[in-house]
C-alpha cells in the first residue's frame, strides 16, 4: 500500500503559516505604547464605564476623546515653489518614515491608566518613499499605533474613538507619514498624515483636513509627496 504524505505535509505547513500572527510585539513594547497613549485620559476608567453599563443592562460603551492636531509648519507657504504642496511638506518634515503599506492585523489595548484604548497594527510595507531611520524596507512588517480601538471588558463592548480619524481598513492600501515612538520599536500614525487609497484616489483620513485636502489620483498624490520629500532633503 502506498501512502502519500507530501501533500498533507504541505497543507499542514500552509495552515500553520497562515495561523501565525503578524503582530509580534512584546509585553515591554505594549507597556511603552500604553504609557505613550496616556495623554488620552478621561474622567473614568474603561472598567468603571463597563461596570456601570453592565449594571444598567447595556452591552455597548463609547468613549470619545480628541487630542490629534495638525503637523507643525516649518516653512512659510508663500516661499515655496508651486510644485511643493505645503500641507504635505509639513507632514514630511515632521515624519520619520513615509511609506505605502497595507494594514494586515489590528489589536486594541488599554492605555496605562485604563482610561482609553489604542490600537496596534501590523502594516506590510509595499514601498518606502522616505526613511530617516534607515531601518525599513519593502516587504517588512512594522507596528503602527494610533489612538482608538475596540475591546470587550467584562462582557461589555467598549469602543474608544478619536473623532479626527477612523480605524484603518485591513487589507487596503494606505500612504503613511509616520513618527517614531521612542524606545518602542513602533511608529505613530496621525489622521492628517494618513491617506487611504479609495477607487484610485488618495483620501486623507483626518476629518478636519478633508475639506482642505481634496482627494487626488494616486499618481498626482505620489508626485506631490515626492516633491515634498525632495524639498525637505535639500533643506537638511
Amino acid at each position: 500500500m502506498r501512502v502519500v504524505v507530501s501533500g498533507l505535509i504541505a497543507l499542514v505547513c500552509a495552515i500553520s503559516a497562515a495561523a501565525q500572527p503578524f503582530l509580534n510585539t512584546s509585553p515591554a513594547v505594549d507597556a511603552k505604547l500604553a504609557s505613550y497613549f496616556d495623554v488620552y485620559t478621561t474622567e473614568e476608567t474603561i472598567d468603571a464605564r463597563a461596570a456601570r453599563a453592565a449594571g444598567a443592562g447595556e452591552k455597548h460603551v463609547v468613549v470619545s476623546r480628541s487630542m490629534e492636531g495638525s503637523f507643525v509648519a516649518h516653512v512659510d507657504p508663500a516661499t515655496l515653489p508651486a510644485s511643493v504642496n505645503p500641507v504635505l511638506l509639513n507632514g514630511v518634515a515632521n515624519s520619520d518614515l513615509v511609506i505605502k503599506g497595507i494594514p494586515l492585523e489590528r489589536r486594541s489595548l488599554p492605555n496605562a491608566k485604563r482610561t482609553f484604548l489604542f490600537s496596534e497594527y501590523a502594516v506590510r510595507v509595499l514601498s518606502v518613499l522616505g526613511d530617516a531611520t534607515n531601518s525599513v524596507h519593502p516587504g517588512d512588517v512594522i507596528v503602527v499605533a494610533r489612538p482608538g480601538g475596540t475591546l470587550m471588558v467584562n462582557n461589555v463592548f467598549v469602543r474608544a474613538t478619536e473623532p479626527d480619524a477612523q480605524l484603518f481598513h485591513l487589507d487596503e492600501p494606505y500612504y503613511f507619514l509616520l513618527m517614531v515612538i521612542p524606545a518602542a520599536g513602533a511608529f505613530r500614525a496621525l489622521g492628517s498624515g494618513t491617506f487611504h487609497l479609495e477607487n484610485g484616489k488618495a483620501v486623507v483620513a483626518s476629518r478636519r483636513r478633508a475639506a482642505l485636502e481634496p482627494a487626488r489620483t494616486e499618481s498626482d498624490f505620489v508626485n506631490q509627496l515626492e516633491n515634498a520629500i525632495a524639498y525637505t532633503r535639500k533643506r537638511r
